[in-house]
């Protein structure tokens, strides 16, 4: 199933502490140089071919920096294609804060200012992939990470803060075009080479960077993979404890979640549908707290014991999708048209109206009074 070895220490404490609001500093070292008009020019760093398929060379670990019309903050992290100097593309095919933002701008006729912070701590990097609300600033969850508030420096072109650590920056605004340029294909997060798409275009106002600056591309899939993992367990556990299920355990995958909970009559159900509200998640699995789901075998025992079919599935049909699933179908859309998928639910705790007994595990006789070495001899 593609799950992940151990409990995140994110999900293991049940939510992301917010530090005190970012604080801005007058002067960083990624403003040691500072270039402008003409001297804009993304050749002077050596962009990679990701993938051998890939339609261009990727900046991909980027952190990309809007503000809404109300001059709140938001942070998160896309990948850009190289297409000239000056311009980028920028992936917006599936929902997003940073989709939104620049939907209502482009339907306003005007171009959305944004930066991109390359070589970002990691603590801005998970901070920025947080499933924060809309109007949350990513880089107060980025501050509770590291237990102090995290350090922003003023772009030169945009109005727009970026973190203060950050190797390179690029600033400019996306602009108002639609999803009109093609975009892709990129190897992507689902362990796939993704499609051709249509998507908006970043042109580049300013570039800053530190004197030696180190370019930092995230690689697909397992850094990306392993970077959203946790915050994705962190969110789970979040949601559960919202709807007042006691949750002990929470485990994610490639798009599944998966939870272990002390369970009241009929939870299991309502964690599922919890689950499956989260943007990112299209399978949940739920089981008690007996069940260790860090152990592949014993996941399986439970799906395999504690569920009937036509009880414990549940299936939601019409659920917001990702493009780069292939079972979405995506080169079907429009441009600009978002994804929907199928979301699956599966209820793995002990049925109502059966006794836990019946799930009594077994155990064998004086296993705890055997030595091999008094058979085998002392190796």
């Amino acid at each position: 199933m593609g799950l992940s070895t151990a409990p995140s220490a994110l999900a293991s404490t049940g939510s992301v502490a917010l530090a005190p609001w970012p604080a801005h500093v007058p002067a960083a070292a990624v403003k040691d140089v500072v270039l402008t008009g003409e001297a804009v020019d993304l050749a002077r760093f050596p962009i990679p071919l990701l993938h051998t398929k890939d339609g261009g060379p990727y900046l991909s670990g980027g952190v990309v920096v809007a503000k809404d019309p109300a001059g709140r903050r938001n942070a998160g992290m896309y990948r850009l294609m190289f297409r000239r100097r000056n311009q980028t593309g920028i992936d917006l095919a599936s929902h997003s804060d940073l989709r939104r933002l620049y939907r209502e701008a482009w339907q306003a006729g005007r171009p959305l200012p944004v930066a991109v912070a390359l070589g970002v701590h990691l603590y801005g990097m998970l901070g920025a992939t947080f499933q924060a609300p809309p109007g949350a600033d990513e880089f107060a969850v980025a501050g509770g990470l590291q237990g102090a508030p995290l350090d922003l420096v003023r772009c030169e072109t945009v109005d727009v803060e970026v973190p203060a650590d950050a190797e390179i920056v690029l600033e400019g605004e996306i602009l108002p075009t639609g999803w009109t340029a093609d975009e892709g294909r990129f190897g992507d997060v689902y362990w796939t080479m993704g499609d051709l798409k249509w998507n908006p275009i970043f042109r580049i106002t300013a570039i800053t960077h530190r004197r030696d600056p180190l370019l930092y591309c995230l690689h697909m899939p397992w850094e990306n993979v392993w970077l959203g993992r946790a915050m994705t367990e962190a969110a789970a556990w979040k949601i559960l404890q919202d709807v007042r299920v006691q949750v002990t355990a929470v485990r994610a995958g490639f798009g599944l979640v998966v939870a272990a909970i002390r369970k009241a009559s009929g939870e299991g159900k309502n964690a599922l549908l919890a689950l499956l509200a989260q943007g990112v998640t299209k399978i949940a699995i739920v089981t008690d707290e007996d069940v260790d789901i860090f152990n592949q075998e014993e996941l399986e025992w439970a799906i395999a014991f504690r569920v009937q079919a036509g009880r414990d599935v549940i299936v939601v049909p019409g659920a917001r999708g990702k493009h780069l699933d292939p079972s979405v179908r995506a080169w079907e859309l429009k441009p600009g048209e978002l994804p929907m998928t199928d979301k699956l639910g599966i209820d793995a705790t002990i049925p109502e109206g059966i006794p836990r007994e019946k799930y009594e595990r077994m155990a064998y006789p004086f296993a705890e009074r055997i030595r091999l070495s008094d058979y085998l001899g002392e190796a």
